[in-house]
């Protein structure tokens, strides 16, 4: 079992000493504060309540006398190990028993401090100022690891997300196994995701003509080339980009766009990447709503857009940011939107269940001059309420990009949310 303490940075330092001599207490409390700097220290007589403490996830550390009634140092020690494994635990006892120390070590002790003379409070002192800061070490790289996986999903959900047949390849073996593809490959080519993983490239990918898929792979990265693919549905055309995966291997991307439609998706992939890569470095998440909106725009092509935020405790979708054009055009103040509003039932409807809501009927859009608008669910954060003067409708393209940046609007907000408690 963990408890908070496990998984986040406390700002505070606690230390918790455990004895069943009050004098005892008040002497080491005092000593700790004095050599500790930026920790607070207190004490208690009940080895129950130091059970607790750890229970609530609000102790830095614990310093534990071993012979007492009731309950030893050596069980203590025990029970706060079967509640969190990770806290450090000092015992600090006048007695010396090579056994003591060696049962202590068993059952998961950071350190074992006999007392004795002045110098002992020192050495407790420093044992403790070692042990706190292994910890936090330890805290920031379960955060950092938290982070990467977090943008690891991110990437991962984009690449699964590309609505044109994508695969990654291992340029550097021979044959050009194949090492992953997305959705839309194996619907488009009609290819079983379980026997395309070792798959030589070529026995995937049939071209008619000259040009062959291991020769585009083998060229120089990031040249396109158009290219004749037999698929499920016959003889199509493609706009086959490479663009390495990255590291230090040799895996290579192959991006098979449709050639009718390659211009507008791969601009709107690439300014989704471009988003993504920006919602990973972004900490605000006010900058992580800029970026969204603005990604919106490129992508969706709908120029005057604004974020509604919900807030649990009065169950309202505040307004939060807007694009500079959309404040510009509409120069009046945004109110928030109640659950009994005529004009947030869209709003409303797609915060709810998490799908995209496109109004285009003049009755259902309480304001002039646009002639559409798309309400864009942000997972539990909220919306982007998107507004456009002259198109009437949204493409399914379009939306399903929007469903990508709406989801991956929702994962940067919540990475910067989870760093920030």
């Amino acid at each position: 079992m963990q408890t908070s303490l496990g998984g986040e940075v406390a700002s505070v330092q606690r230390v918790l000493v455990v004895d069943d001599e009050q004098a005892m207490i008040d002497l080491v409390t005092e000593r700790l504060t004095r050599d500790l700097d930026g920790v607070s220290v207190s004490g208690t007589t009940d080895p129950a309540e130091a059970i607790e403490s750890i229970e609530r996830g609000d102790r830095s550390c614990l310093v534990s006398d071993y012979d007492m009634p009731g309950m030893d140092g050596l069980t203590l020690l025990r029970r706060v190990r079967e509640i969190d494994d990770r806290v450090p635990f000092v015992l600090f006892t006048g007695r010396g028993s090579e056994e003591i120390a060696s049962d202590a070590i068993s059952a998961g002790v950071t350190d074992y401090v006999q007392k004795g003379g002045s110098e002992s409070f020192t050495v407790l002192a420093n044992s403790i100022d070692r042990a706190l800061s292994r910890r936090r070490v330890e805290r920031e790289r379960e955060a950092a690891r938290r982070s990467l996986a977090a943008k690891d999903a991110t990437l991962e959900s984009l690449f699964e997300s590309i609505p044109a047949p994508t695969l990654v390849v291992d340029a550097g073996d021979p044959t050009m196994p194949v090492d992953q593809v997305n959705p839309a490959f194996t619907r488009r080519f009609d290819a079983a995701p379980e026997r395309t993983i070792g798959t030589p490239v070529a026995t995937l990918v049939d071209t008619v003509g000259e040009r062959s898929i291991e020769g585009i792979v083998d060229g120089e990265s990031g040249r396109q080339t158009e290219l004749t693919c037999r698929t499920a549905a016959g003889e199509r055309e493609f706009l086959a980009t490479v663009v390495p995966a990255g590291g230090d291997g040799d895996e290579q991307y192959v991006v098979l766009t449709d050639i009718n439609e390659q211009k507008r998706v791969q601009r709107a992939l690439a300014d989704l990447h471009e988003a993504t890569q920006r919602f990973l470095a972004a900490d605000d998440p006010r900058e992580i709503e800029r970026i969204a909106l603005s990604a919106a725009a490129d992508v969706l092509g709908f120029p005057y857009n604004g974020a509604r935020r919900y807030d649990a405790e009065t169950d309202r979708l505040v307004p939060s940011e807007t694009t500079s054009k959309a404040a510009d055009r509409y120069d009046r103040s945004r109110a928030a939107y109640e659950r009994d509003d005529t004009e947030a039932t869209h709003a409303w409807r797609a915060f709810d269940e998490g799908e995209p809501v496109t109004v285009g009927a003049q009755s259902d859009i309480q304001r002039e001059g646009v002639a559409s608008k798309v309400y864009l669910p942000v997972g539990e954060w909220g919306v982007l309420t998107l507004s456009d003067p002259n198109r009437d409708r949204i493409t399914e393209t379009e939306e399903y990009l929007g469903k990508v940046l709406g989801s991956n609007t929702a994962a940067a907000l919540a990475s910067v949310n989870e760093t920030a408690d």
